[in-house]
């Protein structure tokens, strides 16, 4: 059991703040490969990773996709590695199919794979998380109080055509978050 004084500012915060985390990782995403049309039929050529603020590429990796296998090439420090990648497909419930990667390390279906340790490998393989798992309590309930202000108009009023009982139930959450955001200023002070 934790004393009152063990901790500190961030005691209870959730996930330790030197976890590796999924938005610092580059991510092989199925789904965007997909809608490229990189599994229309067989396919050889680059994928690539571009600076969103320059739109320079930053690094790219070799791609043969077949109908159930993807093989990828790239470079790490000078030395070349390949990887085959299952796929599987999965039918949607609207007609056609879903490309699904099976994670070399943990034989799991994924859609999203992340480059880190000189390999890809799922979230799951290489220990990632995500940013928001290291949010303060105060953190989290910033970001939900955004979340429903996003979901109403401006300044927090009723949107056109929004139903009056769906405005008034986001309302009372938005109160509820705002009360709960005051609550756990007080705690910290």
């Amino acid at each position: 059991m934790r004393s009152e004084k063990w901790g500190g500012l961030r005691a209870g915060a959730g996930r330790p703040g030197n976890a590796r985390l999924v938005e610092d990782a580059r991510r092989l995403d199925v789904r965007q490969m997909q809608k490229a049309g990189l599994f229309r039929a067989p396919w050889q050529g680059m994928w690539w990773w571009k600076n969103p603020q320059t739109l320079a590429t930053t690094s790219t990796i070799s791609v043969r996709t077949s109908q159930n296998h993807m093989l990828i090439s790239y470079e790490v420090g000078g030395t070349l590695v390949r990887e085959t990648i299952d796929l599987s497909h999965a039918a949607c419930g609207f007609g056609g199919t879903r490309v699904l990667m099976q994670c070399p390390g943990c034989r799991q279906h994924c859609s999203v794979m992340y480059f880190a340790n000189r390999n890809f490998r799922c979230r799951q393989c290489h220990r990632l998380s995500y940013e928001s798992q290291s949010e303060s309590r105060l953190g989290r309930l910033a970001i939900k109080k955004q979340k429903i202000l996003r979901r109403l108009g401006p300044h927090g009023s009723r949107r056109k055509g929004m139903n009056l009982d769906t405005y008034r139930q986001r309302f009372e959450k938005l109160v509820e978050v705002e009360f709960a955001i005051d609550d756990e200023i007080c705690r910290l002070l």
